[in-house]
């Protein structure tokens, strides 16, 4: 009756109340812990005991989506993404016009060409992500006029008004596409993911993952970055994605202490065969182990784990560990120029300069040569 009661409070519509959902929560919290086959497991048993349903489907994707994410760097995993999501949105679609839960399952859709909006995004293929965006947008405009009184359907607001203002100022080229659609709110985006993050059912969690980028990438809130860090770390421990951003947040903060043994601990789990967590993302940990090491005045110490981080993307560039990379090819060139190891100072900047431009490395590589 408790159950009952606090659905009714927080979706405002019976529809959108689905039958054992602390099954599908169980379910949701396997896919942060990075236990997909429990997961997808949970998810097609729920399918067959309430068919007519949109969520089971919908979730079951989602394991696949938090698989790529996990491997972002390969992008073979794409394929199987989008197989997946449109083999979801088939299966959505097949719900009659007749069935009450027709609307649940239209807003299920939108959230699965979201997804593939998403993911085209972080190929930067725009006109791929816009094309999947328009697909969701019925839903979302409706979501933006309070068509959708539930709360979780205030991620999907959430995300689109913030990165419909965001985005465009980062990448000028997809502004023509956005004249298409509403103008985005950086505020009221903030707001909705707050919410959700604080009071939402299914896409809680996903809404405080987005929150954490959002501080770390764009808002630069580290403290806030921190604490939901915290919040989710905590939740989730084995998920790696998870770990390394809190590690990031930790640092910015101050925390050096603390970030050291989450970096320091991430090392061990990829030397141990963790899944997921992954030979090069040592570029990341080596880092920010270094940047440790040189706030405590300790430069060799500092150059030895710089030159870890560049040898480990060497041996294996990836695009998520290329600023990582650049960052500590310019650390090492400052402090072998510190020690009066000139050559090998010039090296370092000489090859900063063959990567394209960006957070001002050439300026940075230039003054480091010029001195």
């Amino acid at each position: 009756m408790i159950l009952s009661l606090f659905f009714l409070l927080f979706t405002g519509s019976s529809q959108f109340i689905p039958p054992d959902s602390d099954f599908l929560k169980k379910g949701i919290d396997q896919i942060y812990s990075i236990r997909f086959q429990e997961a997808t497991s949970t998810f097609q048993t729920y399918q067959k005991r309430f068919p007519n349903r949109p969520e089971g489907y919908f979730f079951e994707s989602m394991v696949v989506w938090w698989q790529v994410l996990l491997t972002a760097d390969n992008e073979a995993g794409d394929s199987l993404f989008f197989t997946s999501a449109d083999k979801t949105i088939a299966r959505l679609e097949s719900i009659s016009n007749a069935n009450r839960n027709k609307q649940v399952a239209e807003y299920y859709i939108a959230g699965c060409y979201g997804f593939k909006a998403r993911l085209y995004g972080i190929r930067e293929k725009w006109f791929s992500a816009a094309r999947n965006g328009s697909k969701a947008f019925p839903v979302l405009e409706s979501g933006l006029e309070g068509g959708y009184d539930f709360i979780d359907a205030r991620f999907g607001t959430g995300i689109y008004r913030y990165y419909a203002a965001r985005i465009p100022e980062k990448y000028p080229i997809i502004k023509p596409i956005m004249a298409l659609f509403p103008d985005g709110d950086r505020e009221s985006g903030l707001q909705d993911l707050e919410s959700v993050m604080t009071n939402g059912y299914f896409t809680r969690f996903e809404s405080a993952w987005f929150l954490m980028q959002i501080q770390l990438n764009y808002e630069f809130d580290f403290e806030k970055a921190r604490s939901i860090g915290e919040f989710l770390s905590n939740r989730f421990p084995q998920n790696p994605l998870i770990r390394l951003s809190y590690g990031n947040a930790l640092f910015r903060t101050g925390k050096r202490e603390q970030a050291e043994q989450v970096f320091a601990g991430f090392l061990v789990s990829i030397d141990s065969g963790t899944p997921y967590f992954l030979p090069q993302q040592k570029v990341q940990c080596n880092y920010f182990l270094a940047e440790i090491r040189q706030a405590e005045k300790k430069d060799k110490a500092a150059l030895a784990l710089f030159e870890a981080a560049v040898q480990v993307y060497v041996k294996s560039p990836q695009r998520s560990q290329i600023s990582y990379y650049i960052e500590s090819l310019l650390e090492a060139g400052m402090i072998y120029k510190k020690l009066g190891q000139k050559e090998e100072a010039k090296k370092k900047f000489q090859l900063v300069l063959k990567y394209p431009n960006q957070h001002n490395w050439h300026q940075r590589a230039k003054d480091g040569l010029k001195s």
